[in-house]
């Protein structure tokens, strides 16, 4: 196969960007996991932790990044994450009065200060990740495919919030704030950190967190256009740019219309924007784009249909547990959704299992995801029933009990990763293979 040239300079852009954004999401969920189970851990720890995984963040620059001064690398890591990072330090300077926040002339400077200590501190932890680099690092004698790691980390980014969305479901807490772009009012960005509690924690950080991801996927798309990556490839990130753009949108008006049919519809796109971000990633990789030419195989035909079997009953078996978990476990979608849970996991089973034994040996990541495809159905139904237990014995609390979420909110998040799985399955199925003539 020809390979498919992609513009991936060594500048340090792509460096800092891929870092940056790496060590913010790195740290913001270290923060929400802390913050999760309650209120003991105060903000002032949570801002140094915060600062901790930048600095981590800015050394990993300073030792991978080939063709770079280390120190460059590190303070220009420091100046995105420091940016980033703004999204929930702003309201560290707003007060604690939801009704009166807003930044003035101090927090603007303090915001502003902030990215500058960043950028030196960065510059600092750059030089020390630079002592540590191999030779062959610092030489430069190899150049990563930033673009697609990139795409890795949005696609990690999204299915993190897929989870936090599954949380603010489970919790029922997606009305805990009940307006919307604003909170309570304030702006979104500068609502008191000290008001960020119970289910208005958990409600909130969901909606910071998509505006992280969100960001971080328009400069994907940006990146994808001026790299002038394959067509294929920029169709895809431009779908997945609509999808989040469409999901900014029905989570708002699931707010605002206080409808439930929008938040299940919400959650059934949020699936399928972290499916095309893998995909993304998948087409931008360098297996992708310098692989073998696709090979006649005599199962290819039948393993493409039975992929494309599996991937819709999945779809179909996603909005069946989206009906399940936005409007309280009514008895025909949640048998419905168990009912049919036997015909996608025997199609994603089979798919999987037969990939194995027959089109696998094409590629290696072609063995990963058929592999990836089949444990993580069969780890899915087994969720399943725990989740089920879970509904059966607290459908009825107004509330749910912490445990409740901690035994459902799972079954919702392998079940993103196994539409990841099947997705990447049916691709480098057909990137691989071909029915022969």
């Amino acid at each position: 196969m020809t390979t498919t040239h992609v513009r991936n300079p060594r500048g340090v852009l792509p460096a800092a960007l891929v870092f940056g954004f790496g060590s913010t999401l790195a740290g913001w969920v270290i923060a929400y996991a802390l913050r999760l189970p309650g209120d003991a851990v105060p903000p002032m720890v949570l801002g140094l932790l915060l600062i901790a995984v930048q600095l981590a963040g800015a050394a990993l620059a300073g030792r991978t990044a080939a063709g770079i001064r280390p120190w460059v690398a590190g303070s220009a890591t420091g100046v995105v994450s420091s940016a980033l990072n703004l999204l929930v330090v702003l309201s560290a300077f707003s007060g604690d009065d939801p009704d009166a926040a807003r930044l003035d002339a101090a927090g603007a400077l303090a915001a502003a200060g902030s990215i500058a200590v960043g950028a030196v501190v960065g510059a600092a932890a750059g030089l020390v990740g630079g002592r540590l680099a191999a030779r062959d690092a610092r030489d430069g004698a190899h150049v990563a495919n930033w673009l697609s790691r990139f795409a890795a980390l949005n696609t990690a980014g999204a299915w993190l919030l897929l989870v936090a969305g599954g949380i603010v479901t489970s919790a029922r807490a997606g009305l805990a704030v009940p307006d919307w772009p604003e909170s309570f009012g304030a702006n979104m960005f500068l609502f008191p950190l000290s008001k960020m509690t119970g289910g208005v924690f958990i409600e909130h950080a969901h909606r910071l967190l998509a505006v992280l991801v969100a960001l971080n996927t328009a400069a994907l798309l940006v990146w994808s256009l001026i790299a002038k990556a394959p067509a294929l490839a920029r169709a895809v990130v431009a779908a997945a740019s609509a999808l989040v753009i469409a999901q900014a949108v029905l989570g708002g008006l699931r707010v605002t219309q206080t409808s439930d049919a929008l938040g299940m519809v919400h959650g059934v796109i949020g699936q399928v924007y972290v499916a095309a971000l893998a995909l993304a990633a998948a087409v931008l990789s360098s297996a992708w784009r310098s692989g073998p030419a696709p090979r006649p195989h005599p199962a290819a035909r039948a393993q493409r249909t039975l992929n494309a079997l599996a991937l819709a009953a999945l779809l179909v078996q996603i909005a069946f547990g989206a009906a399940v978990r936005h409007f309280d476990a009514q008895p025909h979608a949640l048998w419905s959704h168990v009912g049919f849970s036997v015909v996608a996991l025997i199609l994603l089973l089979a798919a999987g299992v037969r990939a194995q034994h027959t089109v696998a040996s094409a590629h290696r990541w072609l063995r990963i995801s058929a592999t990836a495809t089949k444990h993580a159905a069969i780890v899915q139904m087994a969720l399943g029933v725990i989740a089920l237990v879970a509904v059966i014995v607290w459908r009825d609390e107004d509330t749910p009990p912490a445990v409740s979420v901690a035994l459902r909110s799972p079954h919702q998040a392998v079940g993103a990763a196994l539409l990841i799985a099947a997705t990447l399955l049916t691709a480098w199925t057909r990137r691989l293979t071909t029915p022969p003539t």
